[in-house]
C-alpha cells in the first residue's frame, strides 16, 4: 500500500501541472486568435500596444478626414454583412449619429433633399445625405424586385409574392417611427388581401416616385461634389465629426426568399449608405464567385477601383468648383477656360489643392490672406472592410493618423504567418523578380483590412490612368492590374494551401515598392503590415461568430 502510494502521489502532481497548463494554454489560444468577444475590452489593447502605439491610445477626439468604408457580401455572407451593419451602426451611435432619427425624418418629407435656407450648412449636409441614400435604396429595391419576378416559380406562395411586392415600395410609404419605437420588425408572414389592397392605391404614386428618383440620379455628381463641400465646411466648425460614409456592394443574393428578404430589410432599415450590385460582366470572367476558387478574390481589387474613380470624380467637381471663385491674381496660370489641366494636377506634389497654396502663386493685394495661407494636404480615405471585420471608434479616428497611411499612402495590419508562407513563388517570378531576398519572418499584410489615401501622390493617378498597365511606381494601379490577370494574382502550381491571391500581391507590391527588406519605414514599431488586428482596436475574420453577434444586439430588426 505504501508503495501504489509513493507512485500515485507523483503522478497526480504531473496530472494536476497538465491540466492546469492546458486551462492556461486555451485560455491565451482563444485571446490571441481573437475568437468571439461580445464586449471587447478596446481600453486593453493587444500586448505591446502601449509601448508600440501610444498615439492609438489616446486617438483625436473627433474623425475630421472624410473616410469612406467598403464592404461586400454575397448570399453566403449575408448573415456576416448584417451583424457588420450592426457594428458598423453601433460606432456610428457613439459618434452621435442616429440612424434611426435620420430615416425617421427622411421619412416625414416627400422631398428627400428639401430643406430650408435658414436650417444652416449642418442641415444641408444631412439632407444632402438623406436624399443621396433614399436614391439608392430605391434603385437597389427595383433591382431586386426584378430579380424576384424573373424567378416566381421559386416563390412559395401568393402571399409571399404579396409580401415582397409591399416591401419593395419606396420609404416613402412605410409607416413613420417615433423615436421610441424603434426600428420596424419585420415579420415572416403577411395578409395577402391588405398587400393588394395597398399595391393598388400606391401603385401610381410608387411609379411617379421611380420617375423622380430616376431623374435625380443624373444629377448625383453634383450633389455628392456639393456634399464634400459641405462635409468639409463642417469639419471647420470644432464642434461636429466628418460621418463616414458606408458603401456595400452585392455580388449576388440569390433567389432564395428568406435571404431576399433579410436584404430588403436591411436595405429599409437604413444602415447602408449607398449600395451597387457588382457586375462580374465588365470584369474578367476568372473573378466570378460560382467556383471553388472564389474568383480567385480579384474582385475585391475590383471593387476598390470602381469606389476609388467616384470619390476622385467628386473630389475633380470640388476642385473645379474652387477654380470658378479664384482669386484675380490666379487666373493666368489656368488661361481663360479656369479648367484645371490634367498634367498640373498629376504633377502637383500633393493633389490639385496645390494650386491654391502660397507657393503656387505670388502674395498679392488681390489674393486674400486666408487664400495666401498654405495649404495642407487633405487626404481621402477609402477603408476596405471584409465582412467579418468589427472595428472601433479609436480605431476610426486613430486610422488618419497612421505613418504609413500618411507617408506612403496606403495601411493595413499584419496578418498571420510570413509572406512566404503564403505567397507562391509564380507571383514573383511573374514580375522577374524572386521572393528569396525577403527575410524568412517577412510579416504578410492583411487583405481583410486596407486604407488608401486617394490624394497621396503615389495613390491620385488612378484618375488619369486609364490603360489597366503594370507602371511599376504606383502601388494601387500596380495591384489592380495583377488583380486582372490570373496569372499574376493567381500562379500557375497555386493554391489557398500556399497562397493567398489578392493579400499575396498586395505583400509583395508593397514590401517590394517601399524596399522594406533592407530599409525600415520608420524607427519605431508603427510600419507598414506590422502589429495583429487587436493591437489597431479591431477583430478581423468574424464571419462565424455573425449569428451570436446578431442575437446579442438589441437593435437587430428580423427574426428567423
Amino acid at each position: 500500500m505504501t508503495l501504489s502510494l509513493s507512485y500515485l502521489r507523483p503522478a497526480l502532481i504531473v496530472v494536476s501541472l497538465l491540466t492546469a497548463l492546458g486551462f492556461i494554454q486555451f485560455t491565451l489560444y482563444n485571446f490571441d486568435n481573437a475568437t468571439y468577444n461580445p464586449s471587447i475590452p478596446w481600453g486593453r489593447l493587444g500586448s505591446g500596444a502601449k509601448e508600440k502605439r501610444p498615439n492609438l491610445l489616446h486617438p483625436p477626439p473627433r474623425l475630421r478626414t472624410p473616410l469612406t468604408i467598403v464592404t461586400a457580401a454575397s448570399e453566403n455572407h449575408l448573415c456576416a454583412l448584417e451583424a457588420f451593419l450592426y457594428d458598423i451602426d453601433r460606432v456610428y451611435a457613439q459618434m452621435g449619429f442616429d440612424r434611426k432619427q435620420a430615416l425617421a425624418s427622411s421619412l416625414e418629407s416627400k422631398q428627400g433633399d428639401g430643406v430650408d435656407d435658414d436650417d444652416g450648412a449642418g442641415s444641408g449636409l444631412e439632407s444632402k445625405a438623406r436624399g443621396r441614400s433614399r436614391r439608392m435604396r430605391i434603385k437597389s429595391l427595383k433591382r431586386l424586385e426584378e430579380r424576384i419576378r424573373n424567378g416566381q416559380r421559386y416563390i412559395e406562395s401568393s402571399a409571399d409574392l404579396a409580401f415582397l411586392r409591399q416591401h419593395t415600395k419606396s420609404d416613402r410609404h412605410r409607416p413613420n417611427q417615433g423615436k421610441g419605437s424603434g426600428r420596424k420588425r419585420v415579420h415572416s408572414k403577411e395578409d395577402g388581401a391588405e398587400a393588394r389592397i395597398q399595391k393598388r392605391q400606391d401603385e401610381e404614386e410608387d411609379e411617379q416616385e421611380e420617375r423622380d428618383a430616376d431623374d435625380e440620379d443624373e444629377d448625383d455628381a453634383e450633389d455628392e461634389g456639393a456634399l464634400d463641400q459641405d462635409v468639409e465646411l463642417n469639419d471647420d466648425d470644432g464642434e461636429d465629426e466628418v460621418w463616414p460614409r458606408l458603401i456595400v456592394y452585392n455580388m449576388g443574393m440569390g433567389i432564395k426568399l428568406r435571404k431576399l428578404r433579410r436584404f430588403q430589410a436591411l436595405i429599409q432599415a437604413g444602415y447602408i449608405d449607398e449600395l451597387y450590385d457588382f457586375d462580374f460582366d465588365k470584369h474578367p470572367d476568372f473573378w466570378r464567385l460560382g467556383t471553388a476558387t472564389r474568383g480567385q478574390y480579384g474582385w475585391k481589387a475590383g471593387i476598390q477601383e470602381e469606389v476609388s474613380q467616384r470619390m476622385l470624380a467628386q473630389d475633380q467637381n470640388k476642385v473645379q468648383a474652387k477654380i470658378d471663385h479664384m482669386p484675380a491674381s490666379a487666373n493666368a496660370r489656368l488661361g481663360k477656360s479656369k479648367v484645371l489641366p490634367l498634367d498640373l494636377a498629376k504633377n502637383s506634389s500633393s493633389g490639385p489643392e496645390d494650386l491654391f497654396s502660397s507657393s503656387s502663386h505670388p502674395q498679392t493685394r488681390d489674393a486674400p490672406q486666408e487664400q495666401q495661407a498654405s495649404k495642407q494636404h487633405q487626404p481621402q480615405i477609402l477603408l476596405w472592410l471584409d465582412s467579418g471585420d468589427r472595428i472601433s471608434l479609436p480605431m476610426l479616428r486613430w486610422l488618419p493618423t497612421s505613418f504609413s497611411l500618411r507617408q506612403l499612402g496606403v495601411w493595413s495590419p499584419q496578418s498571420p504567418d510570413t509572406l512566404h508562407k503564403w505567397t507562391h513563388p509564380g507571383l514573383a517570378e511573374y514580375f522577374d523578380d524572386s521572393l528569396d531576398k525577403f527575410e524568412p519572418d517577412e510579416t504578410n499584410c492583411n487583405g481583410a483590412v486596407i486604407a488608401w489615401d486617394l490624394n497621396h501622390r503615389g495613390v491620385r493617378s488612378i484618375n488619369y490612368h486609364r490603360d489597366q498597365t503594370l507602371s511599376g511606381n504606383n502601388l494601387f494601379l500596380d495591384w489592380i492590374a495583377c488583380a486582372k490577370d490570373e496569372a499574376c494574382i493567381a500562379p500557375q502550381g497555386s493554391s489557398r494551401s500556399n497562397h493567398r491571391q489578392d493579400q499575396a500581391a498586395l505583400t509583395y507590391l508593397i514590401k517590394k515598392q517601399f524596399n522594406i527588406t533592407t530599409t525600415p519605414v520608420h524607427e519605431s514599431q508603427d510600419r507598414i503590415c506590422f502589429g495583429l488586428p487587436d493591437q489597431f482596436g479591431m477583430l478581423a475574420n468574424q464571419d462565424k461568430y455573425c449569428k451570436e453577434s446578431i442575437e446579442r444586439d438589441p437593435s437587430h430588426i428580423i427574426s428567423d
